[in-house]
This record gives C-alpha cells, structure tokens and sequence, in this order.
C-alpha cells in the first residue's frame, strides 16, 4: 500500500474519531446549553466594556472580567430570576380541581354545540387537553433546578470568556 493512502486512511480515521467524540460532547452537553448560549450572548454585549476597563482603564483582566459578571447578575439574572420565581410561585399555589374544570368545559362545549348543532369536542379531547396542560405545569415547575444550574455555568464560562 503506498504511504500517501496510508496516511489518507489515518487522517480518516482521525477526523471520524474527532467528529464522533465532537459529537458526543455536544450530546452530553445538551442540558448545559441554554446556560453556553447565554454565556455567548453575554460575551458579544460585554465584550466592549471589558475591553474599555482593561485597556482604557488599565483593570485587571480577572477584575473587570468579575466586576462584569457581577453587574450582569446583578442587572439581568437576579431580575429575571425573580420573574421566573413569581411565575413558579404562582403555578405551584395554583391547584387544578379538574373535575370542575372538566365539567365546565363540557357544560360550555354543550350550549354551544347546542346552539350551532356542530360538535366541536369530544370527551376524549377534552381529556387530552387536561393531560396537555397538567404536564406543561410540571414541565415549568421542574425547570427551575436546571434554571440555576444553568445561570452558575453562564458565570462560569462567561469569566473564561473574558480574560
């Protein structure tokens, strides 16, 4: 075999190993994306000012980098933290009877299938619609663990994007 496919088929091989552990790494990283994004997107809006401070105003890299963090959370995440938390709140002391509900959307359905002469919705779909909506609750009550978990690796990455 001569040495240039030889070292074609080596080099092949490596790309396929890099794609599949490139791969890999993004898959496992998945539930850690939102807080990189954000980490990206704070980078691109701070990248300026943390050039102002070291440059302009002769800061230390790791002072200005931390000062600009802490103004971000200070500034972004504690109020959308908040937000997130009324919202959390208010859906955790929000108790469905869904039997009422279920009867109450049956009662309306009725007068107004009864006015048109049209049906509209069966109680199988009403049904659905219950299960839709009771795990979209749990599906925003259970995103808060990973809300946070998700603001500590914005921090995170963001400071090593900065210096």
């Amino acid at each position: 075999m001569p040495a240039i496919e030889h070292t074609r088929i080596k080099q092949s091989i490596i790309i396929a190993v890099i794609l599949i552990l490139g791969i890999t790494i993004v898959y496992e990283l998945r539930s850690f994306m939102s807080g990189i994004l954000g980490a990206i997107t704070l980078y691109v809006l701070l990248r300026s000012s943390m050039l102002k401070l070291s440059e302009k105003h002769h800061w230390p890299k790791a002072c200005a980098s931390i000062f600009l963090i802490v103004a971000s959370v200070i500034l972004i995440l504690i109020p959308l933290g908040a937000v997130v938390q009324l919202l959390y709140f208010k859906l955790a002391s929000f108790e469905i009877n869904t039997n009422q509900v279920h009867q109450g959307v049956i009662a309306m359905v009725n007068t107004i299938e009864d006015a048109t002469g049209i049906e509209l919705m069966s109680d199988s779909f009403i049904a659905e619609i219950q299960n839709v909506i009771s795990g979209a609750i749990q599906i925003v009550l259970n995103t808060t663990y990973s809300l946070a978990i998700n603001a500590i690796m914005l921090c995170f990455i963001l400071y090593f994007m900065l210096n």
